[in-house]
């Protein structure tokens, strides 16, 4: 496998990580912002909050540990997607292209350098 694959698959994951938490960063910073927006009381949204921020950090996590970061980031929008179902599922998909791609990082570059011995 030619010796780019990796660092195309890791620099692609940290900028579409970047792409993402931007994105929902924005969104809140949004609706901070504006006034008419209600806070939220529930539960449901209360935890819709909490997993999508558990992703975005995930993706920041991932920087450094990809296996741990794309797990946690994978694993809460999981809960998110079912917890909060959505019209529109592709959303969901989109904010997980970078937990996969770090995900895909951790495994290609596993495989280059063999197994880890303990």
């Amino acid at each position: 496998m030619p010796t780019f694959v990796p660092f195309l698959l890791r620099w692609t994951a940290r900028l579409s990580a970047i792409f993402v938490a931007g994105t929902y960063i924005l969104f809140v910073a949004g609706e901070l912002f504006s006034r008419p927006s209600a806070f939220p009381t529930q539960f449901r949204e209360w935890s819709g909050i909490f997993l999508l921020t558990a992703a975005c950090a995930g993706m920041i996590l991932a920087w450094r540990k990809e296996l741990t970061g794309a797990l946690v980031s994978l694993i809460t929008l999981a809960a998110f997607g079912v917890l909060i179902p959505m019209g529109q599922p592709a959303v969901l998909f989109i904010a997980a292209v970078p937990g996969t791609l770090y995900l895909m990082d951790w495994l290609v570059r596993r495989t280059l350098t063999g197994p880890v011995e303990a």
